[in-house]
């Protein structure tokens, strides 16, 4: 099991006139990797940089910074969000909640599954 913390990262990207193209080679290349090693790989992603209108707004996998190749290259795509403990309310109310640092809930949202299995949210105890 092989983890990359911050895919945007892995490279520099300043000497690319396209980072998406770069990224999408970079995405490839890590799954062909795994592929011929029989790894299993997670590689985590930035998302888009939200303000504090849709800060509490779920994710989408267009989210995902230079996301083209990416969304293309994964078998799997989830998102992990801290949301707040009462997560029933903050559903309705969105923009009305801000974190608390007794806030110890997490949204995990599978929005894309390869291999044929759910798709859908749960939260989980942090």
């Amino acid at each position: 099991m092989v983890f990359v913390d911050n895919l945007q990262a892995v490279f520099s990207l300043d000497s690319y006139r396209n980072p998406q193209l770069q990224m999408g080679a970079v995405a490839y290349k890590l799954k062909e990797i795994a592929k011929l090693n029989n790894l299993c790989l997670f590689v985590m992603c930035n998302v888009v940089k939200q303000g504090c209108e849709t800060f509490f707004l779920e994710h989408e996998m267009g989210d995902i910074r230079e996301s083209g190749d990416i969304l293309h290259a994964a078998d799997t795509i989830f998102f992990v969000q801290r949301v707040p403990n009462d997560y029933q309310l903050y559903a309705k109310h969105r923009k009305s909640f801000s974190l608390e640092p007794e806030d110890n809930r997490a949204l995990i949202k599978i929005v894309k599954n390869r291999r044929e299995g759910p798709l859908g949210k749960f939260l989980v105890e942090l």
